[in-house]
């Protein structure tokens, strides 16, 4: 924990396994305005930005922007990596089991499993092309916008999801990706509770929404 903490990623450990019901968050992505970045439900619209993402989550912010890999990035992290193409996802999950590993290693590992199951979430199984740059030099990651990183990830999610979800038939599922737990908190944090007073909007939400809170709240709620 120390090590991911000094390379600047400790805010992913305060993740502590919220639950979100699936109809949940497939209601919150069908309410999004994709144009506008916002959520809007009763004329009411909440706001979305890399910014919110920030809040939320605790991704670094305003540094390099995370743009597709070039070739010669691919190159490079191949060459990082020993290998000739992208490795799957389990991979690294199976590393980080592994003992005498370096602090990069560690940490590299751990942040492409967050990417792949938290943060970046999609029905891939290998590593996406489009982050490997920031992970060579892993001691300088946190100088990279993975805020805006996350919050253009879940965008073009909802716009691959919205129109295929109008055309499915009934009973069908079609795949959400992008940082649900980013949308569903950012739309909690606007309502109105009459039985559970939240921490101020300073403490970081990843802080405060755990475990099965979520699933409590819109019960509750009766969403």
């Amino acid at each position: 924990k120390k090590v991911i903490g000094d390379y600047g990623f400790g805010f992913l450990l305060d993740f502590d396994r919220c639950f979100i019901p699936h109809p949940f968050a497939r209601w919150i992505a069908d309410h999004v305005r994709v144009k506008t970045s916002d959520i809007v439900v009763n004329n009411r619209s909440i706001p979305l930005s890399k910014e919110s993402v920030h809040d939320v989550v605790g991704t670094p912010i305003g540094g390099k922007r995370i743009e597709k890999d070039s070739a010669g990035g691919k190159a490079a992290f191949f060459s990082l990596m020993n290998r000739s193409t992208l490795p799957k996802i389990t991979e690294f999950g199976d590393k980080l089991k592994k003992k005498n590993l370096s602090d990069d290693e560690i940490v590299r590992s751990f942040l492409v499993v967050a990417l792949a199951n938290f943060l970046c979430p999609n029905s891939n199984t290998i590593l996406r092309p489009d982050y490997s740059t920031p992970l060579i030099d892993i001691k300088t990651a946190k100088d990279w916008d993975w805020s805006d990183l996350v919050y253009v990830r879940i965008m073009k999610a909802l716009t691959k999801y919205q129109p295929l979800e109008k055309k499915a038939a009934p009973g069908s599922s079609v795949v959400l990706g992008g940082c649900m737990y980013y949308l569903c908190v950012v739309y909690l944090d606007y309502l109105d509770f009459a039985h559970h007073t939240l921490p101020p909007p300073t403490i970081l939400r990843i802080k405060v929404w755990k475990q099965d809170m979520i699933k409590v709240i819109i019960m509750g709620k009766g969403q």
